[in-house]
């Protein structure tokens, strides 16, 4: 598990680890500019359901979601674009994002068309001044 929760991105810099660093996972935040902060979506490293058991999620907490690198793909962005939808009832809503691939793609962009949301993409690079 990590020791830094937060890390600003500084040249040169490292996150600390203590453990099994193959254990890792992805944390999705998201927090609306009217400060309502939406269940965290936990992106674990695996196959079925069964990689999150570890995790003792409470879906009333915290959304459990996996892929087999524990990182984003088409499959959990859409998720997550309908959790943004069912917050905000289908009213116009932008999403900020970074230049990651299964953010850019042509299906997500469609995705969040039919669901009023408008993405707006961080400048290559720049994700850690924005």
């Amino acid at each position: 598990m990590s020791l830094t929760t937060i890390h600003i991105k500084k040249e040169g810099s490292k996150v600390n680890v203590s453990g099994n660093e193959k254990e890792g996972f992805t944390l999705t935040l998201i927090i609306s500019f009217g400060g309502i902060m939406l269940r965290p979506i936990l992106t674990a490293k695996g196959k079925t359901n069964r990689s999150l058991k570890k995790y003792e999620l409470n879906d009333k907490q915290i959304l459990g979601t996996y892929s087999n690198n524990d990182w984003i793909n088409n499959g959990i962005m859409k998720f997550i674009l309908e959790e943004i939808y069912k917050n905000t009832k289908g009213k116009k809503s932008v999403l900020l994002l970074d230049q990651f691939s299964s953010h850019t793609n042509d299906f997500i962009i469609e995705e969040s068309k039919q669901r009023n949301i408008e993405l707006i993409f961080v400048p290559k690079g720049l994700t850690y001044k924005y």
